[in-house]
């Protein structure tokens, strides 16, 4: 959460958020070396999920209100579901980290 916080990414159109704060916490992601089970909420276009699978973050798992980017997701091999964040079909302690994207809105 704290990393979140500090980059405040969300704030900026979608193409300054991937060329600028996205990229950020991509660098700060893997310089950390966190990896394992992914669970990425919101978002889903695919720059982002790049950037994120280059960080070293995989196997990734999308949950998204969006049917067009579950789809999309699923095409690069994610798993992902169209579906609430407040109803998440995943097991509690099933995933290492958890990166939240356009969820705030």
């Amino acid at each position: 959460m704290q990393l979140q916080t500090t980059l405040a990414y969300g704030t900026e159109p979608w193409t300054g958020y991937c060329e600028t704060s996205l990229k950020l916490a991509a660098k700060t992601l893997s310089a950390l070396h966190v990896s394992g089970p992914t669970l990425i909420i919101g978002g889903g276009h695919p720059m982002e999920l790049q950037m994120l699978r280059d960080a070293g973050l995989d196997p990734m798992y999308l949950l998204t209100a969006h049917a067009l980017e579950a789809e999309a997701a699923q095409k690069w091999g994610i798993e992902a579901l169209c579906g609430d964040m407040h109803d998440m079909p995943y097991p509690s302690g099933g995933m290492r980290v958890v990166f939240t994207s356009n969820v705030m809105e």
